[in-house]
């Protein structure tokens, strides 16, 4: 029962039509006719989900023809892994009586529309379709469908590197490169490091800057809306001199946003290496390494969302920002004695810098 509330409750959080969560309710108390009046009304409304409730109500009543019906237009219209599933199943036990066709499962020569199906379904990362294929002997592919849809409806920037790396084992480089390019425009550094490995061009993190610039625009919204309510608060409920009058809270002082967040990333100087423009000269301001290219990192005072680009230089854990001196990676440092020979203690990056 608790698994019922829970199902009905997550339907009613994804927004799902009231027609499909009262038909859920409906099925669960086992009034099946007014369960499918209510997945009919839904599957109008293209509510997604309705399709294969009502295959599942038909199939619980013992009505396999209308079920399939049903769970065909699902798989269909909505990609269902569970329709895929309940059609893959009712077909395959049949075909497993085929003395034939269950020796040439066991040697992997098997092939029907049904074990597609059901292949499919685990490729959505359905678990009774992935508990079925290790029954059966078989492998449990990738869930590329699953990531698939995680990457481009949710920009799963994980499911992107999972699709990335896969294609990359697989050897389909132009797939891979398609995934781990989205995932470097969020600014994942691992799909950056895969890119220059593919030879591919490493792409400026525009979506990660829109999405800073759009949470700094929604912290200075909540402010002036702090602020707008308190100045009406002060105004209506001031002190008037009586030590009982209530004292509205003094407004917040909003900081002055000159300019949004802008990652300064010229073009790709070489193909291979990924370093962008000429960094010993110019350092760019970075939030993370992606920022920087490949072969710099963003190196960053203590405590600090933003740093410089420091490139590599041919000595270990060595960074240059400017043609003069020389970071080093690990060396953070208080005071000059901190530093080696040659280098002293930069106040703002507390990092040891050489000797101009």
């Amino acid at each position: 029962m608790y698994r019922v509330k829970g199902l009905i409750y997550l339907l009613l959080l994804a927004g799902c039509s009231s027609n499909l969560t009262k038909g859920v309710e409906s099925y669960q108390a086992g009034q099946y006719s007014q369960a499918k009046s209510y997945f009919l009304q839904a599957s109008k409304e293209k509510a997604l989900g309705s399709n294969y409730w009502l295959g599942l109500s038909y199939e619980t009543e013992g009505d396999w023809v209308k079920a399939e019906h049903w769970y065909r237009i699902a798989i269909i219209d909505d990609n269902s892994p569970g329709a895929m599933y309940q059609v893959a199943i009712h077909h395959l036990d049949e075909e497993l009586k085929d003395g034939f066709f269950h020796l040439d499962l066991l040697y992997g020569f098997a092939s029907s529309e049904n074990l597609d199906l059901l292949i499919m379904a685990s490729r959505w990362d359905y678990s009774p379709a992935n508990e079925k294929l290790k029954e059966l002997k078989l492998q449990v592919p990738y869930a590329d469908l699953k990531d698939q849809f995680l990457a481009t409806h949710h920009s799963d920037i994980n499911a992107m590197v999972r699709l990335g790396t896969h294609f990359y084992i697989g050897s389909r480089d132009e797939e891979s490169i398609k995934w781990f390019y989205l995932a470097a425009r969020w600014g994942d550094e691992g799909a950056a490091r895969y890119l220059v490995k593919l030879e591919a061009e490493i792409p400026y993190p525009d979506l990660l800057e829109n999405k800073i610039n759009r949470e700094i625009e929604a912290e200075r919204v909540q402010l002036v809306l702090v602020n707008s309510m308190a100045s009406t608060a002060i105004k209506v409920w001031g002190p008037k001199g009586s030590a009982n009058t209530y004292k509205a809270p003094v407004p917040v002082p909003i900081a002055p946003i000159s300019a949004p967040i802008v990652f300064t990333a010229p073009a790709v100087k070489n193909s291979k290496t990924g370093v962008y423009g000429d960094q010993q000269k110019d350092p760019k301001r970075c939030s993370s390494d992606v920022s920087c290219g490949i072969g710099n990192q963003c190196i960053k005072a203590p405590g600090k969302s933003f740093g410089a680009c420091m490139e590599v230089t041919d000595k270990s854990n060595v960074y240059m920002p400017d043609a003069n001196s020389a970071f080093y990676q690990n060396a953070r440092c208080i005071f000059n004695s901190d530093c080696e020979v040659g280098y002293i203690c930069n106040k703002e990056y507390k990092a040891c810098i050489k000797k101009h």
